[in-house]
């Protein structure tokens, strides 16, 4: 199915998306692809847009060579940290974005990743080798955007200020009281093309307005559920059947809803919002 234009993007109507495609072409959505071909361009520019960018370097040894390391472990072996593939990052920064389709790739965030750039409001690391959420806790602007599309990160972590991977149970520094989460301050998070098996962490962005989740292991909705902000939500490619009421009755602004590529049976809580559904198979709405 072909995304809504701008403008019938703007009005009250809720473009439903069933249709079952390709997950090479479904997986970048108009909107996705807009907002990364952005991203992309400002960090190809001179001033790189605010946007630090990452030249392709050669391909090294322990990626061509996967699985043929001691242990078995691969490319996962080798521990590399955003701060390794760039070696110029400062604690200045605001807008980074790494990405890994060629050359080095990054295996872990760093526990102290936002203590070493605490002004970033944008972090994209996408495709690269990451397991697991972490040093997500002391980003002094707050982060609007996070994008860690195509890793390996089995759970959603760190965006309620718990397990964050830098403070035992979010504690601030001095021990005090739990930080806010980043969650908190993100208006678009991308984590799709993971293995995350529960979404349900997502209650803790309350001014979500982008929600990407294509392509990991989610077999139900959860955490919608108040989140009133949200205009475009994408959970395609998974295993969800059935899409409840409860979580998508008080959705009231919402305009786009990817579900292509699951298996659904029935659809709740779309009542108060007028519908466009495109299908290919029987749905119950």
């Amino acid at each position: 199915a072909a995304m809504p234009s701008a403008s019938s993007a703007a009005s009250a109507t809720l473009a439903l998306y069933c249709t079952v495609s390709a997950v090479s072409s479904y997986g970048l959505s108009s909107a996705r692809r807009s907002r990364r071909a952005s991203a992309a361009a400002a960090a190809a520019s001179p001033n790189g847009g605010g946007v630090v960018g990452v030249a392709a370097p050669p391909l090294p040894l322990e990626w061509t060579q996967m699985g043929q390391q001691e242990g078995g472990e691969g490319p996962y072996s080798v521990v590399r940290y955003p701060w390794d593939v760039i070696q110029d990052l400062t604690a200045d920064e605001t807008d980074l974005t790494l990405v890994g389709t060629h050359g080095q790739k990054i295996t872990r965030m760093g526990t102290d990743l936002s203590s070493r750039y605490p002004h970033l409001t944008r972090l994209v690391i996408r495709s690269h080798l990451l397991r697991k959420m972490e040093g997500l806790g002391h980003f002094r602007e707050g982060l609007t955007l996070l994008e860690l599309y195509d890793n390996q990160i089995e759970k959603l972590e760190g965006l309620d200020g718990e397990g964050d991977g830098d403070r035992e149970g979010g504690e601030s520094e001095g021990g005090g009281a739990p930080t806010k989460g980043v969650g908190a301050t993100l208006t678009t998070l991308d984590m799709s093309y993971n293995v995350i098996r529960s979404m349900k962490p997502v209650s803790s962005c309350p001014h979500l307005v982008e929600l990407y989740l294509a392509q990991n292991k989610l077999k139900e909705i959860k955490g919608l559920k108040g989140l009133k902000k949200l205009r475009k939500i994408d959970l395609g490619a998974n295993r969800i059947r059935i899409m409840p009421g409860e979580e998508l009755g008080e959705l009231e602004n919402l305009e786009e809803l990817w579900v292509g590529k699951n298996k659904i049976e029935r659809i709740g809580g779309l009542e108060k919002v007028r519908t466009t559904a495109v299908t290919t198979g029987p749905v119950s709405v």
